[in-house]
């Protein structure tokens, strides 16, 4: 019995044992299990913390927080950076010089093109963007800084102006599918969006208007006697010629050198023939129906064909001769004199009306709507073709034989001195005076009138994209002698106030006008006031610069905030440009 007893007694101490064993086995397994567990999940929150970085990079935001230039006591993030640089592409992307060539192309990358610094160093347009990000933010510090010392706040038309500007970013942003933030990061990079672009937008106009008041002073300070004596200094610089110019086409480069010669010299005979029979301005303009370009006929059946007025010197010199300019302003020059010129493509024939002369005339401004009428043939023969009920036969848009028709509202409307049918230029008339209806049944401001420009006028000088006066229209310090005779003689009107409207027909169609100011003094006077201007603004500038100084320094994240926005406008504007 005792034998058994003491068998079971290690039975259990051996089954306590692997009990024991077992347990600790378990123990082990669980503590592997709990380790598995703890790597799964920080893999996940790994993820997790990956993705949430993700997505607030993509959303810009570490972008408005990590900084990238320090200008003076201001630091601009990385957003920021990308908004000014992208702005200063954009400015050269859309320069033209005053022959309309690109500055730059902005089909390229700015990394991948070359230009020169101040010191004639040869840089990359990149390096050139980042110098004037550098430069611009530096003194508009400064600009901004004086600004609100002086309690400078925005004016009602800056405010309009930024309206304007968001409000036109909202329209494509819901044109493209995007929300305005989004658009406009797309634009100048992540991390912007309508509230910061706003307040940015907001900086720079203050800092515009503070240089403009600014500028605006040194111009009312320049006295007269300054300017007599700047005119003094060499008058032909700022006086105008009255001509008569007739150009006869010489032969092209490709003709052979004895044909070539041949046919210039008897060019030359003619135009030297033609000098001998004028007596007088109304002779020159009968002889140049005689004598001009055989594709010209038409064209020189109007008086006006050969009509040159206001002509600078330093137009002629660039277009024609320094030996011609020289000429024409010569202080010995009187009415009547005339003399033949040969340039390389032209046998001029010239004829002065009026010697060199200081124009009294105030400049004016004011804003059209062109109702053109090859625009309205088209649009009539269109219908025509469609067999619409109401359009007009095909063969009257043809028939050019001046009428007289009564429009709608019972004004007499004539086709006399122009190319069209009667009834193109009736429509054409109808087409105008609706316009101005909508006009005078509307808001009646000048920005309703651009607005109504830029849907309506096929003037594309002065509307889309292609208006160099800031579209809508508009025609600033406008010239005699620089637009059709009507369209000047309405301008010109000396009882034409702001606010003005009308409709006048000139060869090119029917013109809605609208009458935005005149300036306080002649147009000479005004030209040298800017030049001397602008000689004090430059000094100015200079010297802000001077006192300004080295102020910037690159901070944590300037190098990636550079590759970000080159990236972005190579991918958004230039890869663009090139597919089109």
């Amino acid at each position: 019995m005792a034998k058994n007893e003491e068998k079971a007694n290690d039975y259990r101490l051996e089954r306590k044992k692997r009990l024991a064993k077992a347990a600790k086995t378990r123990k082990k397994g669980g503590d592997s299990t709990k380790v598995v567990s703890i790597i799964v999940y920080a893999v996940c929150i790994a993820l997790v913390l990956a993705l949430c970085c993700f997505g607030l990079y993509q959303f810009g935001v570490p972008q408005k927080v990590m900084p990238a230039l320090k200008v003076g006591d201001r630091t601009y993030s990385v957003a920021e950076y990308s908004y000014y640089y992208t702005t200063v592409f954009q400015t050269y992307a859309n320069s033209q010089n005053s022959l309309g060539i690109a500055l730059y192309d902005s089909s390229k990358d700015p990394a991948s093109q070359t230009t020169t610094d101040e010191d004639g160093n040869t840089i990359t347009y990149d390096e050139l963007f980042r110098d004037k990000v550098k430069e611009n933010l530096e003194t508009s510090n400064y600009y901004l800084a004086k600004a609100k010392a002086d309690g400078m706040t925005l004016s009602d038309e800056s405010k309009s102006e930024i309206d304007s500007t968001i409000s036109e970013l909202e329209s494509y942003a819901k044109q493209y599918g995007y929300s305005a933030s989004r658009y406009i990061s797309v634009l100048y990079g992540k991390g912007l969006n309508v509230k910061k672009f706003r307040s940015l937008l907001e900086e720079q106009f203050l800092v515009s208007q503070y240089t403009s008041d600014e500028t605006d002073g040194i111009l009312s300070a320049i006295s007269d006697e300054e300017i007599e004596a700047k005119y003094a200094e060499d008058p032909t610089a700022y006086q105008l010629v009255d001509i008569r110019l007739l150009g006869m086409s010489l032969p092209k480069a490709d003709a052979t050198a004895t044909d070539a010669a041949d046919a210039t010299a008897d060019v030359v005979a003619k135009s030297e023939e033609m000098l001998n029979r004028i007596t007088d301005e109304a002779s020159f303009i009968e002889l140049a129906k005689e004598y001009c370009d055989e594709g010209d006929r038409e064209t020189f059946e109007s008086e006006t064909a050969s009509l040159v007025k206001g002509l600078k010197k330093s137009i002629v010199s660039s277009n024609i001769s320094s030996d011609l300019a020289d000429w024409l302003f010569d202080a010995g020059r009187a009415v009547g004199d005339k003399r033949t010129f040969t340039s390389d493509e032209y046998q001029y024939v010239i004829y002065l009306i009026k010697p060199a002369y200081r124009s009294e005339d105030q400049l004016v401004s004011a804003r059209h709507i062109l109702i053109s009428f090859d625009s309205v043939k088209s649009e009539l023969e269109s219908q025509a073709a469609d067999g619409e009920a109401t359009a007009t036969d095909a063969a009257d848009l043809d028939d050019t034989t001046v009428k007289t028709v009564d429009a709608s509202d019972g004004t007499k409307v004539s086709n006399e001195g122009t190319a069209y049918s009667a009834e193109v230029v009736l429509k054409a008339y109808e087409q105008a005076k609706d316009i101005l209806e909508l006009y005078e049944n509307g808001e009646k401001t000048e920005d309703a009138f651009a607005a109504l420009a830029e849907q309506y006028s096929a003037d594309t000088g002065s509307v889309g994209e292609e208006a160099t006066n800031g579209g809508g229209g508009l025609y600033e310090n406008i010239e005699k002698g620089q637009m059709v005779e009507p369209f000047e003689t309405w301008v010109y009107d000396a009882s034409r106030q702001p606010g003005d409207t009308g409709i006048v027909m000139t060869n090119y169609g029917w013109h809605v006008m609208y009458f935005v100011s005149r300036a306080d003094e002649p147009a000479w006077k005004s030209e040298i006031r800017t030049a001397l201007g602008n000689d004090v603004v430059a000094s100015n500038t200079d010297a802000v610069k001077e006192e300004i100084g080295d102020i910037t320094t690159e901070k944590a994240f300037y190098n990636f905030a550079c590759k970000s926005v080159l990236k972005n406008i190579n991918k958004l504007y230039v890869s663009a440009a090139a597919e089109s």
